[in-house]
C-alpha cells in the first residue's frame, strides 16, 4: 500500500464538523490533525507531503480545493474592510521582492491559489 495523505470531514466531540488530515501508514497517530477550514487542511497536507514524501490522492486534493473555492467568496467579503485599511508595499514605497514575485505569478495565474513558503510557514494569497 502506498504512503498516502488522507483527509475527510468528520464530526468531533463538540459537534463541529472538522477536516481530519492524516497519513495512511502512520501506526502512531502523531501526524493526525483536525482543521476547521479546508484551506488549513490543504496547507497541512502539502507540508506532510514535503516532509514525508507521501502522496496526496487526486480525489482528496479535488475535494479540499472544491471546499476552499466554495468558502473563498465568504472570506473575501469579510476581509475586504481590513485590506483597505492596511497599506501595501506598493502604496508605501517600492515593492519587496516577494511582493513583486507574487504580482507576477498572480498575473500569469489569476484563478490559482498561491502558497508562498517563507521559512517554515506558507502564506496564502488574499
Amino acid at each position: 500500500m502506498a504512503n498516502l495523505i488522507l483527509a475527510s470531514k468528520r464530526e468531533v466531540k463538540s459537534g463541529a464538523m472538522m477536516w481530519h488530515v492524516y497519513r495512511s501508514e502512520d501506526s502512531v497517530k502523531s501526524g493526525e490533525f483536525y482543521f476547521s477550514e479546508a484551506l488549513k487542511a490543504l496547507r497541512y497536507a502539502f507540508i506532510l507531503r514535503k516532509r514525508t514524501g507521501a502522496v496526496i490522492p487526486k480525489a482528496i486534493y479535488n475535494k479540499l480545493m472544491a471546499e476552499v473555492k466554495a468558502s473563498q467568496p465568504q472570506q473575501e467579503a469579510s476581509a475586504a474592510p481590513e485590506q483597505e485599511s492596511q497599506p501595501t508595499a506598493e502604496v508605501v514605497g517600492e515593492a519587496s521582492p516577494l511582493a513583486r514575485q507574487y504580482g507576477e505569478m498572480k498575473a500569469k495565474h489569476p484563478d490559482a491559489i498561491l502558497l508562498f513558503r517563507v521559512g517554515d510557514f506558507y502564506y496564502p494569497n488574499k
